[in-house]
């Protein structure tokens, strides 16, 4: 099989962050004049890092941008919410695990389907879903009994995959989709510093700041040399330059009309 393309969709747990419960957690010991700024939308697929004990998220993948060509196992999941759903209506009476991939692999843009209750067919562009035990996928597909279409609880979940190359034109549209997701998974405090907590300061790409645009450092903050531990930054737009730091919220801050603390957004 030749290698999939960098868009292939991978298993991945998807975030939706409540902004109140980013407020909650990032607003303590703030002053209440504090100008805080969260995307307007947050339900894209996300890899979950740690950082000191929690959870940030990080865009890492998004709806598949070819044909697919084949499909893998996910696995037995308790299937929370699919999203951009595609429900096959026709297939019920025999469907199996290959007719549900020839239904869903014509619907663009949808990276997943899953199959229940023994004739239930359904295509996703993300899924939020939790592991079960294969026990609670046995119940056979009406199609094809060889098969097995979900049970009373649990749903089988398949990734769909392009595995032919990416031309020219899709590798560049990934990258400037890819940055895009990048920039906008960030909060901001307006006219403050982040913590200023004198061990708060993280080195990535073996310096502790950046010079360039806010963006610039946005994707810094998760693409550098060390980015894994990369909470958020400060920047300073007089000087065009961003100090990175492991905690935002680590250490009293300093108002500034030219400053601003962007954070990653975390559960």
């Amino acid at each position: 099989m030749i290698a999939p393309r960098s868009a292939v969709a991978l298993t991945l747990t998807l975030l939706v962050v409540s902004p109140d419960a980013a407020n909650a957690r990032l607003a303590s010991g703030r002053n209440p004049g504090s100008s805080l700024t969260l995307p307007v939308e947050f339900d894209i697929p996300v890899f979950n890092l740690l950082h000191n004990g929690q959870a940030h998220s990080r865009v890492g993948a998004w709806a598949l941008k070819g044909t697919p060509t084949h499909y893998e196992p996910s696995g037995c999941k308790k299937v929370k919410k699919a999203y951009n759903q595609v429900t096959n209506k026709l297939g019920g009476g025999s469907m199996s695990v290959s007719r549900c991939f020839a239904f869903c692999s014509k619907r663009a843009g949808l990276s997943y389907f899953g199959l229940s209750k023994g004739n239930g067919c359904w295509c996703a562009k993300a899924v939020d879903a939790s592991p079960l035990s294969s026990s609670a996928c046995d119940s056979p597909c009406s199609g094809a009994p060889q098969d097995m279409c979900g049970g009373i609880e649990g749903t089988s979940v398949y990734n769909m995959i392009d595995c032919t190359n990416a031309t020219a034109g899709e590798i560049k549209q990934e990258k400037a989709e890819k940055r895009k997701a990048l920039i906008s998974s960030y909060g901001a405090f307006n006219g403050e510093t982040c913590g200023q907590d004198k061990n708060n300061v993280l080195q990535l790409d073996k310096k502790g700041y950046h010079s360039g645009s806010a963006d610039s450092c946005k994707i810094a903050c998760w693409e550098s040399q060390g980015a894994e531990e990369c909470h958020g930054f400060t920047y300073d737009s007089v000087l065009s330059r961003c100090t990175f730091h492991y905690d935002v919220t680590a250490g009293s801050v300093t108002k500034n009309a030219k400053a601003s603390c962007f954070f990653k957004i975390s559960r």
